[in-house]
């Protein structure tokens, strides 16, 4: 009767085992996706993904000040004209 019972106790403590070996293994998977994420993302990736502002190519950096960028006119500026015009696809 104790064999039966250190019989299930180990296959209970190996299916335990297996499963706390594959939820590290696929945190760790995870983990290495973000660092590798983060490593590829550029400044201009990072400023245009999460609304942190508008990348100007001119001065290589990230804006709060312009509604948008633009090759020939370069920053538009944040006004509620412009705004309106974004709005209608004019800009």
């Amino acid at each position: 009767m104790i064999s039966i019972n250190l019989k299930k106790i180990t296959q209970y403590l190996l299916k335990a085992i297996k499963m706390a070996s594959l939820a590290i293994g696929l945190a760790i998977i995870a983990i290495i996706c973000y660092i590798i994420g983060y490593l590829l993302t550029d400044e201009e990736g990072w400023c245009l993904s999460e609304g942190h502002g508008v990348w100007d190519a001119d001065r290589q950096e990230c804006r709060q000040d312009c509604l948008t960028w633009r090759k020939d006119i370069g920053c538009v500026p944040i006004t509620e004209d412009n705004i309106r015009k974004k709005e209608k696809g004019l800009l």
